[in-house]
């Protein structure tokens, strides 16, 4: 059903309310007796949640992390510091107007050190194109010693040569194993 065709059962118009916040959360299945529900917890979803009840109608509130992640992108009103019910400290909030389809023009330093992993990337690059396939590269480390960047800088290459180019993230809780 169409924003439209609810405004016209209701007689008032659709006023959506959205709230969008990014982190690390726990999903899996909740079990309560015969119901099997699936569920996610953490801070970003209480955060999306209090972002929600604040939204006026037709706004999209967004966090200070989804705000960065959108890297200039989107057009945003900063609506400041608001403290939300269940943090501590208020948090940063925008509002979103619009998603530019251009991406921002290059706002980073340069890049620098790792050239023995970007030469590795760049020959395994090389090695693709002369099998016409592709490949799955890993990239494990320590925080904060530049993975985010490293892996910026390969995919900047790979799709300047042509590849397209996707990336998950991994986190490593480590293993429980039951005998």
């Amino acid at each position: 059903m169409t924003p439209e065709q609810l405004t016209d059962s209701r007689g008032r118009p659709l006023q959506a309310h959205v709230g969008v916040a990014s982190g690390e959360v726990v999903a899996g299945s909740l079990e309560r007796g015969s119901a099997h529900d699936y569920t996610v917890l953490g801070d970003s979803v209480n955060l999306a949640a209090r972002l929600v009840a604040a939204a006026g109608p037709g706004q999209t509130l967004l966090s200070n992390t989804v705000y960065r992640a959108l890297a200039g992108r989107g057009l945003c009103d900063d609506l400041g510091e608001i403290a939300l019910k269940g943090f501590d400290a208020p948090a940063r909030v925008w509002r979103l107007r619009a998603i530019s389809p251009d991406p921002p023009a290059a706002n980073r330093t340069a890049f620098v050190g790792r050239k023995a992993e970007l030469d590795q990337f760049k020959s395994l690059i090389t090695a693709c194109l002369a099998r016409r396939s592709g490949q799955v590269v890993y990239v494990r480390g320590e925080a904060g010693i530049g993975k985010t960047r490293l892996v910026e800088e390969m995919r900047r290459f790979a799709e300047t040569s042509g590849f397209a180019t996707h990336c998950g993230l991994v986190l490593d809780f480590g293993v429980r194993y039951e005998r």
